[in-house]
């Protein structure tokens, strides 16, 4: 369960994380008055905290589940205080930007922190097949989207939507998304 779970979200994250990295500074412009290219920086940078966050739900649920309560809170309380530092360190020179690389700086490590714990705990082993076609689909959804970015004469938001989908079509293949599991957990339901 937590294989396919963390797959399932994690390929979508990334497929998402990606269009939007693609098209920061678009869907900032399109939706603020006052998006620019520095909102979309933010934006690209509150992305990749989503990533470590999608990765964290996976894996808090399973510490939570677990009765690993206590440790959980230790791993929240130093990323609160990790945030505040480097809040305190980036804002005064970056501004929004800087609290969103400290966004991503934190959540990146509760989540590394929250997988080593789960794997402490639970004497989780990891799968080096799951690894490695994840790993294989982030670096050929990157090169796909940035070919559908760079070669596709459409408008923003069609290539936008190409990418989403390209970026599912690639996690079935890679067999991250298994339509047959996840037709009998829907009708399980």
């Amino acid at each position: 369960l937590v294989r396919f779970s963390f797959q399932f979200i994690g390929a979508g994250a990334v497929s998402l994380t990606f269009a939007i990295l693609f098209f920061q500074e678009e869907i900032m412009v399109s939706l603020y008055d006052h998006g620019s290219i520095y909102s979309g920086k933010i934006l690209g940078y509150l992305m990749i905290s989503f990533l470590a966050m999608a990765g964290s739900t996976v894996y808090g649920t399973l510490l939570t589940a677990n009765g690993s309560l206590m440790k959980m809170n230790v791993i929240f309380l130093i990323g609160v205080f990790l945030n505040v530092i480097l809040n305190g360190i980036l804002i005064p020179e970056s501004k929004a930007l800087g609290a969103a690389i400290a966004s991503c700086i934190t959540q990146g490590l509760v989540f590394f922190a929250q997988l080593f714990l789960a794997k402490q705990e639970l004497k989780l082993r990891f799968a080096t097949d799951m690894i490695i076609r994840m790993l294989l689909f982030m670096i050929v959804s990157y090169a796909m989207m940035y070919w559908c970015c760079g070669h596709l004469d459409w408008r923003w938001i069609y290539r936008f939507v190409s990418c989403l989908g390209l970026g599912i079509i690639l996690a079935i293949l890679f067999k991250l998304i298994d339509l047959v599991q996840l037709i009998e957990l829907v009708r399980t339901r």
